[in-house]
């Protein structure tokens, strides 16, 4: 049985810029497109709890998948307890913002190195997650932390990291395959590359690839990672998008496709439309 792919853009459409949350969704399913990732990476700005089931209506009305990202400012292996306090409370918020939402997972740089063994990183982020998980249950809101496959060679997150959390945080994780191309110096170039990782992937555990939280984009990178995104026919980027969704065809993923491109919508569409051609 062939699985659903759901394609759609990180934040708001262009064509709905200005005009709020649930403009956008509705943009979305007029576009075509069936996604939409609430993109809280500077701060969560869905203050009131109202305002986020009004989103939530929104979303079961077009039949829209949403997912979230978290804040950029967190940092679950923070020396301080201050700042380890203050990562935990803005992704909770992400968390519970995006649960009443209606989005279904939550993507997030989880911590920094700090030339620190990976086991106690990962304990780290467990604890935190739990903690955040029990404040979520007592109010009944459902929702994954997907700490995502990094972009930079100082915060953790390698693909045998992220799956593997995955098993001790309900399941959650998310495949950024912009991140990968970065941090193996522009590796994802072939259809063989990306046939590799998704190997991977359903070797690690077959059930993955069924609903997979995926994020990509065109990126430029340094030796340290990822620099900036861009689209996926820029003449910055060498990550070969064609490849990348014919590998999702071939291995029959299903899960959510977020594109985090400047272009938007027109990114999505582009994935959408060479998916949906194969």
């Amino acid at each position: 049985m062939n699985r659903k792919l759901d394609f759609g853009p990180s934040g708001i459409p262009l064509a709905a810029e200005g005009k709020g949350l649930v403009k956008g969704i509705q943009t979305i399913k007029e576009l075509g497109l069936e996604a939409m990732e609430l993109a809280f990476v500077q701060s969560v700005y869905i203050k009131d709890e109202n305002k986020a089931r009004e989103v939530n209506e929104a979303r079961k009305k077009a039949g829209i998948r949403l997912s979230v990202h978290a804040p950029y400012y967190i940092n679950l292996n923070a020396a301080k307890k201050e700042t380890m306090d203050a990562s935990i409370e803005r992704l909770y918020l992400a968390c519970k913002m995006g649960g009443l939402c209606g989005a279904e997972s939550v993507a997030v740089h989880a911590a920094f190195r700090h030339a620190d063994e990976s086991k106690k990183i990962k304990e780290k982020i467990v604890n935190a997650c739990n903690q955040i998980y029990e404040k979520l249950d007592a109010q009944q809101i459902k929702i994954k932390i997907a700490p995502e496959f990094a972009g930079k060679l100082s915060q953790w997150g390698s693909l045998e990291e992220v799956m593997n959390i995955a098993h001790e945080t309900r399941g959650g994780w998310c495949m950024d395959f912009g991140h990968a191309h970065a941090t193996s110096n522009g590796s994802l170039t072939t259809r063989e590359k990306f046939d590799h990782i998704l190997e991977k992937i359903e070797k690690f555990d077959q059930n993955y690839l069924k609903d997979l939280h995926i994020q990509c984009c065109g990126i430029t990178f340094t030796e340290k990672g990822e620099r900036y995104h861009t689209s996926f026919d820029s003449n910055e980027s060498t990550l070969n998008w064609k490849a990348m969704t014919e590998s999702f065809k071939a291995f029959n993923v299903g899960g959510i496709c977020i594109t985090e491109c400047p272009g938007q919508e027109k990114d999505a569409l582009l994935l959408k439309n060479y998916y949906e051609s194969l």
